[in-house]
């Protein structure tokens, strides 16, 4: 099926990135600053898990074969993955074998032997989320789009009809575990809440494929959306309730009916709100583009830089800690962006042409 393409996913999903990474950087750099204004950031995961749902069934063929299917999927997800996570352990070990100098301590301890690290570095490789150790700390959402991956051969396998029952255990499932938490860690796992927010980017998409928009309804669903994020949003940083336990229905809910709205609103409406292609639309969009290596590495630059600047050495620190808080994020922010985009054009891209090829 070639559906339209929908420009608005694209700033969706910069945005959505946007917002993690600055999260991230905060939380690290000063997790108050500006009143927390960044806190809620880590809820663009919420928009990702949406958007993969709804391009999985925007974007299905019927003559994709399953070989077709796991290969783009592996592609897309793989190599570059792995070629971080590897640069990671590698860097990680020679220093902590030549100095104390340990940066990913969220996965590693001092002290550690090559042998102890091995186990860690296969399961973060492969992305087992049970006990998690992931070299890059963003990679524990890949897990989850990793199962949904594999949940859709059977789409691809025994079509809609098929798959939508499955959908629909899997959803059954999920309440229950929200409702009353399944013990086992890998159950757990599988029967998330995530799963919801997989399937209601499904239920958008069906809504799309099968014209069920209207220019007003698209107003009002964007308006409501975006109410309800601004909502959500305040309540997660005024702390009055615990919305990341809630971030299904405080974040999940609103990016689907916000999906739903933009792209009734760009394939429905008459006089379309366009995009004014300026500076801030073409810095949304090239966000976008590297979405993916920006995603996966901001944290582990964002916390290198800090370990480099407060530290190490006193000097630098006692440098470091005079300069505005707002400068050292802004900063740090350019310099994820920039390295970010440069493994996004060595790494991604060169990968992608090297298949094309």
């Amino acid at each position: 099926m070639n559906n339209k393409r929908i420009e608005n996913l694209t700033y969706l999903r910069g945005i959505a990135t946007l917002v993690v990474m600055l999260f991230h950087v905060t939380t690290i750099y000063d997790d108050k600053y500006l009143g927390g204004i960044f806190t809620p950031g880590w809820s663009g995961v919420e928009m990702f898990f949406v958007l993969s749902g709804f391009l999985m069934i925007y974007t299905y063929n019927q003559s994709t074969t399953v070989g077709d299917f796991i290969l783009k999927r592996v592609k897309r997800i793989v190599p570059a993955y792995w070629i971080y996570t590897l640069t990671i352990f590698i860097v990680q070990y020679l220093l902590l074998k030549f100095s104390d100098f340990l940066f990913v301590g969220w996965a590693y301890q001092e002290g550690m032997s090559l042998k102890e690290m091995i186990p860690n570095l296969l399961k973060a490789l492969f992305l087992i989320p049970v006990n998690k150790s992931f070299l890059l700390p963003t990679a524990w959402t890949l897990s989850y789009e990793v199962l949904f991956y594999l949940l859709c051969l059977v789409l691809i396998c025994r079509g809609k009809k098929t798959f939508y029952l499955m959908m629909s255990i899997w959803s059954i499932g999920s309440v229950i575990n929200i409702a009353i938490g399944f013990s086992n860690e890998w159950i757990s796992f599988v029967f998330s809440q995530y799963s919801l927010e997989f399937v209601m980017g499904i239920l958008v998409a069906e809504l799309v494929i099968n014209d069920k928009l209207g220019e007003i309804a698209g107003y009002v669903a964007t308006l409501i959306g975006t109410i309800l994020i601004c909502v959500s949003w305040l309540m997660t940083i005024t702390s009055c309730i615990d919305t990341q336990l809630f971030r299904l229905y405080v974040f999940g809910i609103p990016s689907a009916i916000l999906l739903y709205g933009l792209c009734a609103l760009e394939l429905k409406a008459t006089n379309k709100i366009k995009w004014k292609d300026g500076l801030i639309k073409r810095f949304i969009r090239f966000i976008a583009k590297i979405s993916y290596s920006l995603y996966l590495m901001h944290y582990v630059i964002a916390w290198i830089i800090y370990r480099l600047l407060f530290e190490t050495v006193n000097n630098i620190s006692e440098f470091a800690s005079r300069i505005p808080i707002t400068i050292v994020i802004l900063m740090v922010v350019i310099i994820v962006i920039c390295t970010s985009w440069i493994l996004n054009v060595f790494v991604e891209e060169k990968n992608y042409k090297m298949h094309v090829a």
